[in-house]
């Protein structure tokens, strides 16, 4: 059977390659077999998926950013709009796809259902590996349990500035952290958010994104170190988290 997947691109940074290298590394992360069709849509570009044609896809994985979700570009009200026509589709049609967002996706679904999204709460660009407590709701879904059994806590790429916060009644918290109060997120059984990276490798990380934001200022010398003493050696879940991802989108 067929399995059709829509990423959505968020980012047109020059140093990934814009919104086309974008697009690749995250189909080349999460495509595993041949029967599966992925394609991506550029959205900084205002390219967004046929709103009369949802239900031939399976899911959309709305990707980072280094844009915030508070900007005022059209493109991005736009694709809150696509958001909020899903997320009613959902509610009338078994047919209609799921929606997983990875840090800006996480955020700009939330804030398109009622949350807010504020600059991190301790006031710092937070670039780190950091432990995730997993919540009850979470450790008790299929998808979860499928891949991480009881784990309690694991461990994902942290790369952001702002963090979602009041919930609207509708959503429910799935996992937190020191960093992040709404970690992981759900609204309803077919959308699923997450603000850390399971699509940072450490190589990119250190090597691309590390000097990027010192340059910008975002970061300082303490912050390298702070990174540094977060990785270590220490192993993450990123790898796991993607078969996660694979659970909740029905694609295994």
């Amino acid at each position: 059977m067929h399995k059709n997947i829509g990423v959505i691109v968020c980012d047109d940074d020059p140093t990934l390659g814009e919104e086309d290298g974008v697009g690749r590394m995250t189909i080349d992360l999460f495509k595993k077999h041949q029967y599966e069709n992925w394609e991506y849509f550029k959205a900084v570009s205002g390219h967004l998926p046929d709103k009369s044609n949802l239900e031939s896809y399976n899911g959309f994985i709305l990707t980072g950013s280094y844009w915030s979700v508070n900007d005022q570009h059209k493109w991005i009200e736009d694709l809150m709009e696509f958001i909020k026509l899903v997320f009613q589709f959902q509610h009338y049609s078994d047919a209609a796809p799921k929606l997983f967002g990875i840090c800006f996706g996480h955020q700009l679904i939330s804030k398109s259902l009622g949350a807010n999204v504020i600059k991190n709460k301790n006031g710092k660009f937070i670039l780190s590996q950091a432990d995730v407590q997993v919540l009850d709701d979470l450790q008790n879904k299929q998808y979860y349990r499928q891949v991480f059994h009881d784990k309690q806590y694991i461990s994902v790429i942290q790369c952001h500035e702002e963090e979602v916060i009041n919930l609207p009644s509708n959503a429910v918290r799935l996992a937190t952290s020191k960093y992040c109060e709404n970690e992981i997120i759900s609204y309803g059984d077919k959308i699923l958010t997450m603000q850390g990276h399971m699509d940072i490798s450490e190589d990119l990380l250190i090597g691309q994104y590390l000097p990027t934001l010192k340059d910008s200022g975002k970061l300082d010398d303490d912050d390298e170190s702070f990174l540094f003493d977060s990785l270590n050696g220490k192993p993450n879940d990123c790898s796991k988290i993607v078969e996660m991802i694979r659970q909740f989108l029905n694609l295994d």
